[in-house]
C-alpha cells in the first residue's frame, strides 16, 4: 500500500494483460503493473488520468455535474441557542445560506461550537479555493473565511436573538467535490449504464457509479468483485 501518492496515469497493457499505473510519491516518479485497476476518484478526474478513455465514454462521464460544500465551524462565548431558545437537538435546516446547523454537545463548557453547512448554488457562490484540485482545504477566518463568518452570523442571529460575536476562530471547510449532480435524461441517453462498465481492466468504483450513498458504495464494490473473480 502506497500513501500520500499522486496518480498521473492508468493504462491498459496490450492483449489484456493487465494495467500499469503511474504515480508519483515523495521518492519521485513510479510505474506499477497489476492484474486490474478500480479507480474511486471523482468523475471529473477519470479523463485525466485514464488518457485512452475512449470518446463516447468521455462524453457519458462529462454529462455528469458535481456539487460543492463548504462547512463552517464557529466558537461562540455562550450557548444562547440551548440556554435562551431550547436548541439542543442534533441539527436544523434552514432557508439560509447555510441548510443545515447542527451544536456541539454541551460538555463541561459555556462556550459553544455551531457547525453549519453551506451546499449549492449557494457554495459555489460563496467559493474562493481552487477549482480542479478536488482536494478539501481549510479557510482560515481571514479574507474570504471571515466574508463566510459575517454572513452566517448576520443570518443566525435573527434566528438566535442574543448570538454574541464569534468567540475564536472560525474555521471554513471547502469541499470541491461533494458528490455527483445527475441532470435530466442520465438515465435514457445510456450515460448511466456505460458509466458503470470497465474500460479494459480498468474498474470505476466512485460516488457517482451507482449514487451517493453508502448502499450504492457497498454495491459497486460487489460489482468490482464479481467482475474481477476467476
Amino acid at each position: 500500500m502506497t500513501l500520500n501518492a499522486k496518480v498521473s496515469a492508468v493504462r491498459n497493457l496490450p492483449d489484456n494483460e493487465g494495467v500499469e499505473v503511474e504515480y508519483t510519491d515523495h521518492l519521485g516518479q513510479h510505474t506499477v503493473r497489476a492484474d486490474a485497476a478500480i479507480t474511486a476518484v471523482p468523475h471529473p478526474v477519470i479523463s485525466r488520468i485514464v488518457p485512452d478513455l475512449p470518446a463516447d465514454r468521455r462524453a457519458a462521464l462529462s454529462n455528469l455535474d458535481f456539487a460543492r460544500m463548504i462547512r463552517h465551524n464557529a466558537q461562540y462565548s455562550e450557548r444562547v441557542w440551548e440556554t435562551k431558545h431550547g436548541f439542543d437537538g442534533s441539527g436544523v435546516y434552514t432557508d439560509q445560506t447555510a441548510t443545515w446547523i447542527t451544536n456541539s454537545p454541551p460538555g463541561d463548557f459555556e462556550s459553544g461550537v455551531l457547525a453549519a453547512y453551506i451546499n449549492e448554488p449557494a457554495a459555489t457562490d460563496l467559493w474562493t479555493g481552487p477549482v480542479d484540485d478536488f482536494v478539501p482545504h481549510f479557510l482560515m477566518d481571514d479574507g474570504p473565511g471571515r466574508a463566510v463568518t459575517e454572513r452566517l452570523h448576520q443570518e443566525l442571529t435573527p434566528i438566535w436573538p442574543g448570538l454574541d460575536p464569534v468567540l475564536n476562530e472560525a474555521r471554513v471547510w471547502q469541499v470541491p467535490y461533494y458528490g455527483p449532480v445527475y441532470p435530466p435524461r442520465y438515465v435514457l441517453d445510456g450515460s448511466y449504464a456505460l458509466n458503470r462498465e470497465p474500460f479494459g481492466r480498468i474498474h470505476f468504483g466512485g460516488d457517482w457509479v451507482y449514487g451517493f450513498g453508502a448502499n450504492d458504495a457497498v454495491r459497486r464494490g460487489r460489482d468490482v468483485v464479481d467482475a474481477l473473480r476467476p
